[in-house]
Formats: C-alpha cells, structure tokens, sequence
C-alpha cells in the first residue's frame, strides 16, 4: 500500500509544459462563464464561475447533482487588476458575509482562480486586509499548505483551480478517452516525467502545490491528445495495477530522488 501510495504521488509531479507561461495581459476583470471540472472514475466534480459587470455566481456540482449549499453569488465591491493578475473584495448577494479572491488569467480561454469563501462578517476588516490581502493571504498559506519548503514564497495569484473558458472545455470534452496503459506505456510515461523534471531548476511551486500537479497531469493528457476529464481515472487505474512492479518501482523512486532535491 505504501508503494502504491507513493507512485500515485508521484504521478502529479509533471512539470506545466502545456499551459501558457505570459500572463494574459488585460486589465479587467473576466468576463462569461468559466468552467472547472475534473473526473477520477467514479467521483467527478465541476464548478462554473460566471463574471457580470458586478458579479460573480458560482455554482458546484458532484456526480451531475448541484450542491446548493456550495452554490453562491457575489458582488464585487471592489477589484484591482494589472497584467492578467487580480484581487476582488467580494461580498455574498444580500448577507454581511465577505471573502478575498485572487485570481490570474492566463490565457483568454485560461484561468487559475480560488472559488470565494465567505470567512469575514466585518466589511470594515475586511476591507483593511484587501489593501494588503496579498502580503496576508501568502504568510496565512505558507503556514498551512504542508510540504512547502520553507524558503519557497507563496503567490496567491498562482494558487487555485484551472478554469477553462466553454469554448475550450467542449473542444476537451471532444478528444478520445486514453485507454489503461499497459506496463511498457506506462513506464514510457514515468520517462517523459523524468526527463521533463530534470529540466526544472530551483523550486517550483508546481511542485508543492496539490492543485498544479493536478493540473500538470491534464496538461500531460491534452499533449498526448486526450480528454483530461474522462481519462484521469484510465491513468490512475494504469498505475494502480503495476505499482509492486520492480521495474515500475524504480522509475518511481527515480522520480521521488528528482523531486526531493528540487526542495532543497
């Protein structure tokens, strides 16, 4: 179990080769509906944000059912955007509940964005931690995200989900499901990871962050010319079944020695 364990850690280690690496450059808020889904089998989740001149409405659905507790809709009092990057001091539609958002577009199809939670009741609090939330948001973070190093800075412009635009998910949504590999696919994949981490120099938050190693995977499908929605439960079955496999095992711990000395 634990081998097993470690090879499925092991497999969101993929370096971000497919996503732009220019911030999108505009200085608006988004605009339409963006679209956050992800599927691993039998559990599938998806959330869309859609921007208004003054709003954004989220709604959250697991396996097809809307989960309206998730579901909410906010007025943006307040935002601030240069280069793509930008904070917004939300409020809940008609409560005394406020968040901070961040989020940064990289693309006009892509979007890496937290959905708002409404922790503050105090406008007043709230927005004296707006004019210095990124300063705030990064030292509460650093504390909380576990394994991050203690050297590496965290950007709450890049910590969050990767939205899509609708355009971009239906053309996804259109690409063929990847069959389960077998074990010679399956290492030929571990090799590209290897190869493609070697590259890296220094930390990378990519590779302490939980959400862009998920991303990173999709990244690995859609380059492969799969749908990153329908084929994540493929590859974790792939890996699954060749985990005690002493050759698999080897690339496994290839890829852990890879990732320990970008920590350091």
């Amino acid at each position: 179990m634990k081998n097993q364990l470690s090879i499925y850690t092991l497999f969101t280690f993929i370096l971000l080769t497919g996503l732009s690496l220019h911030t999108y450059a505009q200085n608006k808020l988004p605009k339409g509906e963006w679209i956050y889904q992800r599927s691993m089998g039998t559990m599938s989740i998806k959330m869309t944000a859609v921007f208004t001149k003054d709003q954004v409405v989220y709604a959250v659905a697991t396996n097809g059912q809307e989960m309206k507790e998730r579901s909410k809709t906010f007025k943006v009092l307040k935002s601030v955007v240069k280069n793509g990057k930008g904070k917004m001091l939300l409020q809940e539609l008609d409560k005394e509940k406020y968040s901070i958002g961040f989020f940064n577009q990289k693309s006009k199809d892509e979007l890496i964005m937290m959905p708002a939670d409404p922790g503050m009741n105090d406008r007043s609090k709230a927005e004296n931690m707006f004019k210095n939330a990124e300063k705030a948001i990064a030292e509460e973070m650093e504390h909380r995200v576990p394994g991050t190093p203690k050297q590496m800075k965290f950007d709450p412009y890049e910590f969050g989900w990767l939205w899509r635009s609708k355009k971009m998910v239906d053309e996804l949504s259109a690409l063929p499901t990847m069959p389960e590999l077998d074990k010679k696919g399956l290492i030929e994949m571990m090799d590209d990871m290897i190869v493609a981490m070697k590259k890296t120099k220094g930390a990378k938050a990519e590779m302490v962050n939980a959400m862009a190693m998920m991303q990173n995977m999709e990244t690995m499908l859609i380059n492969k010319g799969y749908n990153p929605y329908t084929s994540m439960g493929a590859l974790m079955k792939s890996q699954m079944k060749f985990a005690s496999d002493p050759e698999v095992q080897k690339k496994a711990q290839e890829l852990q020695k890879i990732q320990m000395s970008k920590k350091k």
